[in-house]
C-alpha cells in the first residue's frame, strides 16, 4: 500500500468522524458510492445545529457592529478611538472566522452537487485504475507542496481553538450554555470540517498535477510517429483529464478562495505594522513571504496545468489535420470538447489564477493598511503620544 493511499484512507476516515464525509470506496468495482445512514446524519446535523449556528453567531456579531459603528459615526468628541477599535474588531473576527466561507461553500455543495461530488470522485478512481494499468505504479504527487497546504490550512484552523476576549461573540456569558454551544460549533465547523476536507481537496490537486505531470513527459518524449489507434486513445485520457478538471474545479474553488483572503488578511496587518513602526522592514519580508507561499505554489500547479492543457489542444489539432478521412468526424468532435474545457475564461474559475491576481491582493492589501493607519495616526492616543514626545524633546 503506497504513502498516497493510506493518507487518502487516513484523510477520509477523519473527515467521516467529524461528519463531512458520506462517500465509500468500493473496492471491487472502484467506484464511490454514497452511505444513505450518514448522509442523513450529517443533512440532520445541517438542520438542526449548524444553520442555527450560524444564524446566532451572525446576529450577535452583526448587532454588535452595527451598534458600535452607528456609536462611532454619531459622537463627535475629541477622544473617540471608536473608528480604530472597529476596524480592528473586524479584522480579528475576519482572520478568526474566516474558514467560515468554506463552511458555507460546503453546505451549498452537499445540498446542490452530490451528484457533482459522486461523479468527480469516479472520475477520479476510473483515471487512477487506468494510471496504474498503464504505467504499472501509482501516480507521484510532490509531498513538499502536501506540507505548504497542510501548514498554511492548519495555521488557517488554529486561531478558532484559541480563547480571545476580543472576538468572543458579544452579548452572552462567558461561561454560560450559548456560549459553550457557539464555540464548540466553532470549532467544529470553522476548524476541523474546512481543515480536513481542505486536505482531502488539495491532495487531489496534487494527484491531478500529478496525472498533467506524467501525460506531459509522454507527450515530450514521443519523437516517433503514432499510428491512428494510439492517437485517439491519448486524445481520450486528455478528454477525461480536462473533464475531471472542471468537475473538480467547483469543489477545490471555496478553499481556494479562503486560502486568497488569507493572503490579503496577512498582508494587511503586515503593512499596518510597517507603517505604524518604521523598524519593522525585516518582519514584513517574512510575513509576506510566508503568505504567498500558498498562493504562489498554487499558481505554479495551476498554470502548469493549463499550459499542458494548451499542448494537448495543438496535439489534436495536428492529428486531426493528419488523421484519415474516415475519422474526421470522431476527431472534430474531441477538438470540440478540448477547445471547450481548455478556453475557459470565466473569473470565477480558480484554475484561471495567476501572478496579477495575487500582485493584486498586495495593492489592495496597502490600500486598506495606509488607511487604518491614517485612523491611528489621527487618534487622540497618538496625538497624546505626539506631544509627550515633543514635551521630552524627542521629535
Amino acid at each position: 500500500m503506497s504513502s498516497l493511499t493510506v493518507t487518502l484512507r487516513v484523510l477520509a476516515a477523519l473527515a467521516t468522524i467529524v461528519g463531512c464525509n458520506v462517500y465509500r470506496f468500493m473496492p471491487h468495482s472502484c467506484t464511490f458510492r454514497r452511505r444513505p445512514n450518514m448522509q442523513r446524519l450529517i443533512s440532520l446535523m445541517h438542520s438542526v445545529w449548524l444553520r442555527p449556528w450560524i444564524f446566532i453567531a451572525s446576529y450577535l456579531h452583526a448587532r454588535f457592529f452595527i451598534l458600535h459603528f452607528l456609536l462611532t459615526i454619531s459622537e463627535n468628541v475629541a477622544d473617540n478611538d471608536k473608528a480604530l477599535t472597529l476596524v480592528y474588531y473586524l479584522s480579528a473576527l475576519a482572520m478568526k472566522y474566516q474558514n467560515i466561507i468554506a463552511s458555507i461553500f460546503i453546505t451549498y455543495i452537499y445540498k446542490y452537487h452530490l451528484k457533482n461530488i459522486e461523479r468527480t470522485l469516479n472520475e477520479f478512481a476510473n483515471i487512477y485504475q487506468r494510471f496504474i494499468r498503464r504505467f504499472g505504479h501509482a501516480p507521484r504527487i510532490n509531498w513538499w507542496l502536501f506540507i505548504v497546504y497542510f501548514t498554511e490550512w492548519f495555521s488557517l484552523a488554529i486561531p478558532v481553538l484559541r480563547p480571545s476576549g476580543f472576538t468572543r461573540v458579544p452579548y452572552v456569558g462567558e461561561k454560560s450554555p450559548m456560549n459553550t454551544f457557539l464555540s464548540c460549533s466553532a470549532v467544529l465547523f470553522v476548524s476541523l470540517q474546512p481543515f480536513f476536507l481542505s486536505l482531502l481537496a488539495h491532495l487531489g490537486f496534487l494527484l491531478l498535477h500529478g496525472y498533467y505531470e506524467k501525460e506531459h513527459q509522454l507527450l515530450l518524449q514521443s519523437k516517433q510517429p503514432r499510428t491512428d489507434d494510439v492517437h485517439e486513445e491519448l486524445l481520450e485520457n486528455y478528454v477525461a483529464l480536462m473533464k475531471l478538471r472542471q468537475h473538480f474545479e467547483l469543489l477545490l474553488r471555496p478553499f481556494v478562495c479562503v486560502g486568497m483572503f488569507s493572503e490579503l488578511n496577512s498582508c494587511m496587518c503586515s503593512f499596518h505594522l510597517l507603517l505604524y513602526d518604521k523598524h519593522k522592514l525585516g518582519y514584513l519580508l517574512y510575513t509576506i513571504l510566508g503568505a504567498l507561499i500558498y498562493p504562489l505554489c498554487f499558481v505554479y500547479q495551476s498554470q502548469f496545468i493549463k499550459s499542458v492543457e494548451q499542448q494537448f489542444g495543438h496535439e489534436l489539432l495536428r492529428f486531426k489535420n493528419n488523421g484519415r478521412r474516415q475519422k474526421q468526424l470522431q476527431i472534430f468532435c474531441h477538438y470540440k470538447l478540448v477547445s471547450y474545457y481548455t478556453l475557459d475564461r470565466s473569473m470565477f474559475n480558480i484554475f484561471n489564477v495567476n501572478r496579477s491576481h495575487i500582485l493584486e491582493c498586495l495593492y489592495v492589501s496597502w490600500i486598506f493598511a495606509m488607511f487604518t493607519n491614517s485612523l491611528l495616526v489621527n487618534s487622540p492616543h497618538a496625538w497624546v503620544q505626539h506631544n509627550a514626545n515633543k514635551e521630552h524633546g524627542i521629535l
